[in-house]
């Protein structure tokens, strides 16, 4: 059966970071080479640049955890019944034969439970990876309190003690529950294969223990801004483009 339709997930409908970018650029390829584009996104529906290429949108509504009261965004980061509910309505509205669902942020918006709401499309799932989320619990493969590069396997007792979360050790057990959550999920789901912007990514990922033959490089789409190589070598100064991180 040939592809038709293309489901995206994604936590933000408006452009907010590099995830979210590479949503909406993979929505207007697929929408350009004349695939149906459904754009599912855990925050509100709002891209008029989607919607000029025909790009169907909606929108739960939420807001980023962090701009949630603590309790609020302790108890739905790890299961918000409501986007679960939610992306499996719009699945059973959007969901046919000859299309796939493209799963690419859930954590700032929707939650784990959205793997749950994905079981009709199992067999039918790619899961991108922008980060190492899908196997470390603080998705970075680092030490947040020595500031060093983490050599432990993600999610063994070792990982599990280490305190390396950025803000407190609390804050890694929650983390630790939320991923468990996370892999659980897409063992539910048959495991699907992830897409990675690099291939240094894959050893790193096969390290938290995603199959080597389940995971796809396919680099981030790019705009050069000329034709002509720039001589970097005959300049003075540096020029930094893109964001310094977020709490």
């Amino acid at each position: 059966m040939s592809l038709r339709r293309v489901i995206l997930i994604e936590d933000f409908a408006a452009v907010s970071g590099g995830a979210t970018m590479i949503a909406h650029e993979t929505a207007l390829a697929h929408a350009g080479a004349g695939l149906e584009v459904i754009y599912l996104a855990g925050g509100p529906a709002l891209s008029p640049a989607l919607e000029a290429a025909g790009v169907v949108v909606k929108g739960v509504g939420n807001a980023n955890l962090l701009q949630r009261p603590a309790l609020q965004a302790l108890r739905l980061g790890l299961h918000d019944a409501g986007a679960a509910q939610a992306i499996s309505g719009w699945l059973q509205e959007y969901l046919i034969p000859g299309s796939i669902v493209h799963v690419h942020g859930y954590l700032q918006t929707l939650s784990p439970s959205v793997f749950g709401a994905l079981a009709p499309a199992s067999g039918r799932i790619v899961l991108h990876a922008h980060d190492f989320f899908y196997v470390c619990p603080t998705g970075a493969y680092f030490n947040f309190q020595t500031g060093e590069k983490c050599a432990l396997t993600p999610m063994s007792g070792a990982c599990i003690k280490d305190h390396c979360d950025k803000r407190s050790r609390l804050q890694k057990f929650w983390r630790v529950e939320r991923m468990r959550r996370v892999q659980k999920g897409v063992k539910a789901l048959g495991s699907p294969p992830v897409v990675v912007l690099h291939e240094g990514m894959a050893p790193i990922l096969e390290r938290g223990g995603i199959e080597r033959a389940r995971i796809h490089v396919h680099r981030n789409p790019v705009t050069p801004w000329c034709d002509d190589r720039v001589r970097a070598e005959d300049t003075q100064g540096v020029l930094y483009v893109g964001r310094r991180g977020e709490d």
